[in-house]
């Protein structure tokens, strides 16, 4: 078979010298991050999801993901069943240390307890308990003496999440997310290196920059979730799309020097999303898979999201659509036999480290929060069309 590549032909003799690896890997050093992997410690946390998980490799340290979809596909709830709580609960199974800092702007703490208490009981028990039935919001409907024993117990997990998460609702902006997480975190289990200060960063009341990191043996795989970008309060002297692009910029360096895993939610570009409706309308529903499919320009707010990252997600729901089929799955209403609102459409848009352009069809339960892979094989998908209508009559 003919070569096709132009690499230069030369005769090296690489020596290998006498060195123990295992002995001689030092913190921080090539040598000990391939010895780690060795022994299992760089493998990916499970977020649940088998085939999300086979193309990224499960969710890896020192990545930045990024999960966009237009409002109410369910962004913030494929977040918290993926990468936070399926995420912790395989650190608990594999013995990792893990701490997540959740800047939660979208949904309050109570809420946000709310809804992970509906996840272990649907988790647990198969029990679809709303948040707002948790709390108490539904009209002529309140928890009984047994679902109440029930409820305890999801929160005393909920408890449990929380030791190893910082949740994170009062309003903020990257910066103080950023020094926060290096003074009170980093600067605890390991060593920041800096340059000199400058005078210029004296007078600012700055450090100076940052340069490198030696963590100790106690430091946890750290998680930095931001819901969403859009939300954070704008910097000193610059719009929302400034504010975005530095939260990005930040992510980079805490990524890169730290080791910190980044999963942002940005809401796709809502003129954009629009004009994809009007464009259906238009031309009917002939070309419509070519027309929701998620493009990088939907990540538009900000100049840098989509090109800082490693992992892009895009989330589509056809019913917001008004499509009878996608991806071969009925995306009719329940009533007419349909997925309805239950069908969401993953699009792993980019993947540094590994394949992409890639679509992986999910079935969301909303009351749980829970998702689940969706067979392709012919027939398997029965069982979920009879599900989504259980769901449909039991809540609406």
């Amino acid at each position: 078979m003919e070569q096709s590549h132009t690499i230069p032909e030369a005769s090296l003799e690489v020596e290998v010298q006498n060195k123990n690896w295992i002995e001689d890997g030092k913190p921080d050093s090539f040598e000990q991050e391939v010895l780690n992997g060795i022994k299992g410690l760089n493998k990916g946390f499970s977020g649940g999801l088998k085939r999300l998980d086979k193309l990224i490799h499960g969710i890896q340290k020192g990545r930045y993901y990024l999960v966009g979809a237009d409002s109410g596909v369910g962004k913030t709830t494929l977040v918290d069943f993926y990468f936070v709580l399926c995420a912790w609960l395989d650190a608990k199974k594999t013995g990792k240390k893990i701490k997540m800092f959740y800047v939660s702007l979208e949904i309050g703490a109570f809420d946000k307890k709310a809804r992970w208490c509906s996840f272990y009981l649907g988790w647990k028990y198969g029990l679809n308990f709303s948040a707002s039935f948790i709390l108490g919001r539904v009209p002529g409907k309140t928890p009984n003496a047994e679902q109440l024993k029930l409820i305890q117990e999801a929160y005393a997990f909920v408890e449990l999440v929380l030791q190893d998460v910082v949740l994170i609702s009062a309003s903020t902006h990257p910066t103080a997310i950023f020094t926060s997480i290096v003074e009170d975190h980093y600067a605890k289990h390991g060593i920041v290196y800096r340059k000199p200060q400058t005078q210029e960063d004296a007078k600012k009341g700055r450090k100076g920059i940052i340069t490198g990191y030696t963590p100790n043996d106690t430091l946890p795989d750290t998680y930095l979730i931001v819901d969403h970008l859009a939300l954070l309060d704008t910097e000193s002297g610059l719009d929302m799309k400034g504010t975005m692009d530095r939260m990005s910029k930040q992510a980079v360096t805490l990524r890169n020097i730290f080791k910190l895993t980044c999963i942002f939610i940005q809401q796709f570009n809502t003129e954009l999303m629009a004009s994809r409706r009007e464009a259906i309308a238009r031309r009917g529903v002939k070309d419509a898979g070519n027309i929701i499919t998620p493009q990088r320009l939907d990540f538009g707010d900000s100049k840098y999201t989509f090109r800082d990252c490693n992992v892009a997600i895009g989330l589509v729901k056809p019913a917001q659509f008004d499509l009878a089929e996608y991806d071969d799955f009925n995306c009719q209403p329940t009533e007419a036999g349909g997925f309805g609102e239950y069908f969401i459409e993953g699009f792993l848009m980019k993947n540094r480290d590994g394949a992409s352009d890639k679509r992986f069809p999910l079935f969301v339960n909303p009351v749980s929060g829970i998702f689940y892979d969706l067979p392709y094989e012919y027939g398997a998908d029965e069982q979920w069309y009879a599900y989504a209508k259980k769901l449909k009559e039991e809540h609406g």
